[in-house]
């Protein structure tokens, strides 16, 4: 009955998982209701086991990929121009108003790892007023999102899956080089 009445909806399988998550330890049920519950098998539509997703055309990759490298030049535009503002911000250049708040705390960001906190543990007001930790961070550091275009367009470059080229470590260098003009390489695992 529970199956006849689900029938047809995607979330049949999901409900039966619930109801017998549901009944499985239910002292007042029949052993003969249990079986039926633990037996009972969401049917498939016809023709479903040989359905098959269609694979991405060369039309559709090329879209794919040049949306992924959008993302990865924006993602390095925005940082330049954070390491750009915070630059500036240390070597005592002037500064605009809301700029130089936003720079003081991407000074802070890059040398302690974390903008100013109030006692209880949240943001500072000032971050808060300047955008916010995301916003902040993400003039420095990738996004979530970021990283997950870099991950996708490894992924269809090399052909490995996404799990293995997210386990990679990262190697990151920067051409301008660091202090003294040796080059900053950072190791992330």
């Amino acid at each position: 009955m529970f199956t006849g009445r689900h029938a047809g909806l995607k979330s049949q399988g999901h409900y039966l998982a619930v109801l017998r998550t549901l009944l499985r330890d239910d002292p007042e049920i029949s052993e003969e209701a249990r079986a039926a519950v633990t037996e009972a098998r969401v049917p498939r539509p016809a023709g479903d086991a040989e359905a098959k997703a269609p694979g991405y055309s060369p039309g559709d990759w090329q879209l794919i990929t040049t949306a992924m490298r959008a993302d990865i030049r924006a993602a390095r535009d925005r940082i330049r121009e954070g390491r750009a503002l915070l630059e500036r911000f240390r070597s005592g250049m002037p500064i605009a108003g809301s700029d130089r708040a936003v720079a003081s705390l991407l000074d802070a960001f890059d040398r302690d790892g974390d903008f100013p906190r109030r006692p209880d543990g949240l943001p500072a007001d000032e971050v808060t007023a300047a955008g916010g930790v995301a916003a902040l961070a993400a003039k420095l550091c990738l996004t979530l999102r970021d990283a997950t275009a870099f991950a996708l367009l490894l992924t269809a470059v090399t052909g490995e899956n996404f799990g293995t080229v997210t386990a990679w470590p990262a190697v990151s260098f920067r051409p301008d080089g660091g202090p003294g003009g040796s080059p900053a390489i950072t190791l992330v695992e």
